[in-house]
C-alpha cells in the first residue's frame, strides 16, 4: 500500500532525531540514550546497567532501509517504494551513527539504514526519578518495557503504568510473568 502523501512525517507527525544527537545503546536491554549533552562518563540506565558515554566510530554501511519509515529498499532506489520518501546517499551529509550497528546515517532520520533499528533516544535517569509506590510508600525505581517507561516497587512488587497504557495491555503481557498474578497493579491517572 502507498500512501497518499509522499512525507512520512507530515503523515505521523513524528520528527527524526536531530540535529547534533549521539546516540548510544544499552548493551543490556538496548536501550537507547542521547548524550550529546553528557558531560559523565558514565551513567545508569533504567535496567540498572551501565553505559559508557562514548560512541563508536561510523561505517559507511550499504543503504538497505528507507530512514523515513524503515521499509526495505532496492540497491538504487531514489525514493522509498512505500512511503515516497526520498533515499539520501551521500555520505558527507551522514553525521548520526547508529548505536546498534554503527552505520552513518543522515540526521533527522527515523530508522537505521543499514539495520532498520528505529531511533527512539530516551531521557536518561536521573537521581531522583523514583516515585512513591502507592500501594505502600516504597521509593519506586523508573523501569523500561519495551518503550514504555514504567516504576517497580521493590517492596510489594507493584507496577505503576502510565494512564495512557490501557489495562488490557497489561493483561495480555501478565502471562508471560509467572509472578504476574500475585503483582499488584497501580496504574497512574497522570499521562
Amino acid at each position: 500500500m502507498r500512501w497518499p502523501s509522499a512525507n512520512v512525517h507530515e503523515r505521523s507527525g513524528a520528527a527524526g532525531v536531530g540535529v547534533g544527537v549521539r546516540l548510544v545503546a544499552c548493551q543490556n536491554c538496548h536501550a537507547q540514550y542521547d548524550v550529546s549533552k553528557l558531560a559523565a562518563a558514565n551513567f545508569h540506565c533504567g535496567c540498572g546497567a551501565t553505559v559508557a558515554n562514548r560512541g563508536a566510530a561510523g561505517i559507511d554501511a550499504k543503504i538497505l532501509r528507507c530512514g523515513s519509515c524503515g521499509a526495505a529498499v532496492a540497491e538504487d532506489a531514489a525514493h522509498c517504494a512505500y512511503c515516497g520518501s526520498p533515499i539520501a546517499r551521500d555520505h558527507r551529509e551522514r553525521n548520526l551513527i547508529c548505536p546498534e550497528c554503527y552505520a552513518r546515517n543522515t540526521e533527522g532520520t527515523r530508522f537505521c539504514t543499514a539495520c532498520g533499528v528505529a531511533f527512539r533516544p530516551r531521557r536518561i535517569p536521573t537521581a531522583g526519578s523514583e516515585l512513591a509506590c502507592p500501594a505502600c510508600g516504597e521509593d519506586m525505581a523508573a523501569q523500561q518495557i519495551g518503550d514504555i517507561g514504567v516504576y517497580e516497587c521493590p517492596d510489594c512488587e507493584g507496577i505503576w503504568v502510565p494512564a495512557r497504557i490501557s489495562r488490557s495491555w497489561l493483561i495480555a503481557r501478565s502471562t508471560l510473568t509467572s509472578n504476574a498474578s500475585r503483582l499488584p497493579v497501580c496504574i497512574s491517572r497522570r499521562a
